[in-house]
């Protein structure tokens, strides 16, 4: 690879705000695991550790927990690991942000500031929950230290290779082909490697339906909440098989690989967030409206019955499958459903719906004590009493 200086600290730069993109990141990490240049990251990254203002408060050791969690190396000539660097500067970073207002800004001017009520009790964040459901009834409760499980003609394991327990896959991969349906329930996120190699990551508070084995002439799933598609491509024959995304609302063609799907059945529309690649949007009726393909940056949102496409900035809508919130000026009401949804946590509401939007990012990591804290100045007050969350304006 051809030494860049400068697009390696681009790169970094975008890598410590959390804004880069699935294209950026691969190409990130390929330079971070590429040995020869381990000594030019370290240094590039070190320095900007120390200059980026954002990050004023990190001490000396903060920094060098995060270079050496980069270039952490169990064994010699061990290939670098990636890592999440916000738990390891969550705090250090919220006293920076808190104090120069640079995480969350409102956009609407308040006729008055207040102080926001800190809670005294706290809420936990989400984490890997799921449960999957087979075509028996049976239902297993899956193991929250893994992080997904994976289909194959066999068997069906986590993804560690370990078995999953009490599951006689053998016995469902023959004969009629049966459905499978994985949920997380508020507060849980799972993945999970269909037969045909692609990855679904569910987000808090959604359901996937699946078949245990593709048939050869159509791949189909069935979705009720929010994934994120890696789509593999497959070919029988010289025959591309299609993959089809099915919501209450609409029919989703797949392409190429790589969006996100939200469609909740308690929101007012359906996001269809392209990354990479091409999809094909149809509507559920097929008469209400002309199948649409989107490109890559696009984004189709649906609703009552009708549909618009618009360009957009596609990491807000993705950020959740990389574990962090990424506001970029949203509305209050959609910040605070994603809160509820990863927080597991009843909201009610003393006076009028706030109006206000914003716009910043934060780990999902931390605890929900911690995400309020950036609502100070916004006029915004919450205070969480028996596990409620109580909003006041």
């Amino acid at each position: 690879m051809k030494r860049d200086y400068q697009r390696i600290n681009q790169l970094i730069t975008q890598y410590l705000e959390g804004s880069l993109s699935v294209m950026d990141e691969a190409e990130f990490w390929g330079y971070v695991e590429d040995p020869s240049f381990e000594s030019v990251i370290k240094q590039l990254l070190s320095e900007k550790l120390k200059s980026e203002p954002n990050l004023i408060e990190l001490d000396e050791q903060a920094q060098v927990r995060i270079l050496n969690h980069i270039y952490k190396q169990e064994e010699p000539h061990k290939q670098p690991k990636r890592f999440n660097w916000l738990p390891y500067v969550a705090a250090a970073v919220l006293i920076a942000m808190i104090g120069t207002g640079l995480f969350l800004y409102t956009q609407t001017n308040l006729p008055d500031t207040q102080v926001v009520q800190l809670p005294h009790e706290d809420i936990q964040p989400g984490g890997n929950r799921a449960v999957l459901k087979l075509a028996d009834g049976r239902q297993i409760l899956l193991n929250e230290g893994q992080s997904g499980i994976v289909l194959s003609n066999e068997e069906i394991t986590y993804k560690d290779g370990n078995p999953l327990a009490d599951l006689n896959a053998g016995n469902q991969l023959e004969g009629p082909v049966q459905w499978l349906e994985l949920a997380t329930p508020r507060g849980g996120t799972y993945q999970v490697t269909l037969p045909d190699g692609t990855d679904v990551w569910l987000n808090a508070g959604s359901v996937l339906r699946y078949p245990i084995r593709f048939d050869s002439k159509r791949r189909v799933v069935e979705l009720s909440g929010e994934a994120y598609f890696d789509v593999a491509h497959l070919q029988i024959k010289n025959k591309r098989i299609p993959f089809l995304v099915k919501t209450a609302d609409q029919t989703v063609e797949v392409l190429g690989t790589q969006f996100n799907l939200s469609a909740y059945a308690d929101d007012a529309n359906v996001k269809t967030t392209l990354v990479k690649g091409s999809v094909r949007i149809a509507s559920a009726e097929r008469n209400e409206y002309a199948p649409i393909v989107l490109k890559p940056g696009q984004q189709s949102v649906y609703e009552a019955g009708s549909v618009a496409v618009a360009t957009v900035d596609v990491r807000p809508f993705i950020a959740w499958k990389e574990g962090y919130f990424h506001f970029k000026s949203t509305p209050f009401p959609e910040v605070i459903k994603q809160m509820t949804r990863w927080y597991d946590i009843e909201i009610v509401f003393e006076g009028d719906m706030p109006i206000q939007t914003f716009s910043g990012k934060m780990s999902r990591e931390v605890s929900l004590q911690n995400v309020l804290k950036f609502f100070e100045g916004s006029g915004v007050n919450f205070t969480i009493v028996n596990g409620k969350l109580i909003v006041q304006e």
